[in-house]
């Protein structure tokens, strides 16, 4: 339950659905869920669940059929299987998964490394950015995936407004691993390696983790934040205003 930020777990011997949810057969593959849903005007084909992804993203190959790779986006970094990758977020108009529809999804999309001699119905990986709209019953014993809107159902979730891509230092600092071209973060003079010493005057080590750091980084356009960073033992002071990126 993304939006009460709870997880229940229940005896699958004893589980017993009630609700109004979508029930979905899903094959598990690799302990992960294989469900249907379609993106935008394309056919329905078929999707990884994967409830420890952050973002959804396309399938190299199959982004680079449907044309996606050549949308106008938002260049990132990603990460997968001990590896960096170049991608870009991309806006697209709707996806189908469960028998609901999310309007304006944002998908991942690799840059690099497609071939699109390779024809497969997997067209990519759902992350949380899609689950935060809904209450999830992930039922493995019998293979199904039961789906209910939740209480923020297709209404603004959390979206970065920055360009600032973070990772957490070894002593709790909060760094900087990313800047997206173009945005208010390299607008402002952030670069990759900085780490981030306060906010408003606020020490980060006083936030509770990345979390709260993000949250205020896709707070509302137009909010101004005034942030120190070290860059390479060198204080420096730089003021971020947010936008929206897509």
């Amino acid at each position: 339950d993304y939006a009460n930020e709870l997880v229940s777990f229940f005896d699958p011997a004893t589980f017993s659905y009630a609700g109004s949810g979508q029930q979905i057969d899903a094959h598990v593959k690799h302990n992960l869920f294989i469900v249907p849903g379609a993106l935008d005007d394309n056919p329905s084909g078929f999707w990884l669940v994967d409830i420890g992804a952050s973002n959804s993203s396309l399938s190299g190959d199959w982004a680079l059929r449907n044309g996606y790779r050549s949308r106008a986006g938002i260049e990132r970094m990603g990460r997968g299987a001990g590896q960096q990758f170049r991608s870009k977020s991309v806006r697209c108009d709707r996806l189908v998964f469960g028998g609901f529809t999310l309007e304006r999804p944002v998908m991942g999309v690799s840059t690099v490394g497609s071939d699109t001699t390779t024809v497969s119905d997997e067209m990519g990986t759902l992350g949380n950015a899609a689950f935060q709209h809904f209450v999830l019953y992930c039922d493995y014993q019998k293979e199904r995936l039961i789906v209910d809107p939740g209480e923020i159902f297709n209404k603004p979730g959390m979206e970065d407004h920055s360009g600032l891509q973070l990772s957490r230092g070894n002593n709790g600092e909060v760094n900087i691993w990313f800047v997206s071209p173009g945005t208010p973060a390299a607008k402002a003079g952030f670069a990759a390696g900085d780490i981030i010493k306060s906010i408003n005057g606020v020490e980060t080590k006083r936030f509770d983790g990345l979390v709260p750091v993000r949250a205020m980084l896709s707070g509302a356009p137009d909010s101004v934040y005034d942030v120190v960073v070290d860059r390479s033992g060198v204080t420096k002071s730089l003021k971020l205003k947010l936008a929206v990126l897509l």
